[in-house]
């Protein structure tokens, strides 16, 4: 359940000594508002953010606006430094439970105290707070007295960690259970959210924070070691344009404008290689109508054929990821990537464009 016995106290002082209130919001489409007739009014960002307002009159309330639907913790990670940090937040909401549904929980715990931890020694002061929305089959698990492997592992982290959980999937559940609105009510495809749905998130949130900002400061306990061996903390993107190999132009146009340009390639065959030091490397890239395939090699091994098309290009093109190895040995690596001549599925070509290089 939420932790409303929890103190954001520290939003109300930073609001009455500097003016001013910075709330960030990383997730996925329900953060995005995906749904909703309109997201700038009617998603439970907008409708959080419109709280801060009215509870803080005299402050400038930032938003900053970090959600990308069909993403989860993983690329949260190595997204955080650049749209979260770098804006200096007070509070982050931090909203993947859907989507990281069917993702091994090892990579789950591994990215999210990743971003709790990454927060947490960039900005120890700042307030992080996860948010537990659900789709339709979470239902199933809260009417047999269960909690949703994702929410579960989530709200796991969270207890390490000592961080307050906002079980809004919970409340949608409820209002069925308790027969006040019907699944068609507040969803419009089993997981996003109505109009009606995003408000019932909303006021769960609201729940949440009237109890927190009005609760004593609490004492700042000591920081826990990590809870696996190889937290994301250190995740990062790496600007593609760094990359000057052959068969590939630097676009100076967004990355469905989630990134400001990227590196495009129109010609099979064309080849890039990127050495890193870490454990983790992956792509940030186009998912577009006409995107291909790229082979890819670390080390001298075959990591195997990786495409950047799917069913969903056929109605949008968004920006996306694909991880090309993770949680491997530390130390040196050499990533070696090729364009290949194929068409994906129902592709119109076989382009690649890359904003940046996932790299811890």
């Amino acid at each position: 359940m939420s932790d409303s016995t929890h103190s954001l106290a520290i939003l109300r002082q930073i609001a009455e000594t500097r003016s001013a209130l910075r709330i960030a919001y990383l997730g996925g489409s329900l953060t995005e508002g995906y749904g909703a007739s309109d997201p700038e009014i009617h998603s439970w960002r907008a409708r959080t953010t419109a709280y801060f307002r009215e509870q803080f009159p005299s402050a400038e309330v930032h938003e900053i606006y970090a959600a990308i639907g069909g993403t989860g913790s993983y690329l949260g990670a190595f997204r955080l430094e650049r749209d979260v940090l770098a804006a200096k937040p007070d509070l982050v909401f931090v909203e993947f439970a859907v989507n990281d549904g069917n993702v091994p929980k090892n990579r789950v715990i591994r990215s999210l105290e990743g971003i709790i931890r990454h927060i947490h020694g960039t900005a120890p002061e700042c307030e992080i707070v996860l948010v537990l929305n659900a789709t339709e089959d979470h239902f199933t698990d809260y009417s047999n007295g269960k909690i949703p492997e994702a929410v579960a592992t989530h709200q796991s982290v969270a207890n390490y960690y000592g961080l307050p959980t906002i079980e809004s999937g919970r409340a949608l559940w409820r209002e069925v259970n308790e027969s006040r609105a019907t699944p068609a009510d507040l969803f419009i495809d089993h997981v996003h959210p109505t109009d009606a749905g995003y408000r019932i998130y909303s006021e769960t949130v609201r729940e949440f924070l009237v109890a927190a900002l009005a609760a004593p400061k609490a004492v700042a306990s000591e920081w826990p070691s990590p809870m696996t061996a190889n937290p994301l903390d250190r995740a990062t993107l790496i600007d593609a344009w760094s990359i000057t190999d052959e068969g590939w132009r630097r676009c100076d146009e967004s990355l469905a404008g989630r990134y400001p340009h990227y590196l495009e390639s129109t010609a099979p065959g064309a080849a890039f290689s990127f050495e890193f030091h870490g454990t983790d490397v992956g792509l940030y890239w186009l998912v577009a109508s006409d995107s291909g395939e790229i082979e890819a090699t670390l080390d001298g091994q075959n990591l195997g054929v990786f495409t950047s098309w799917d069913h969903y290009a056929l109605s949008f093109t968004r920006a996306n990821y694909v991880t090309l190895a993770e949680d491997i040995s530390p130390g040196q690596h050499t990533l070696n990537l090729r364009v290949l001549p194929t068409f994906p599925g129902q592709s119109t070509g076989c382009v690649m464009r890359i904003g940046a290089l996932l790299v811890q």
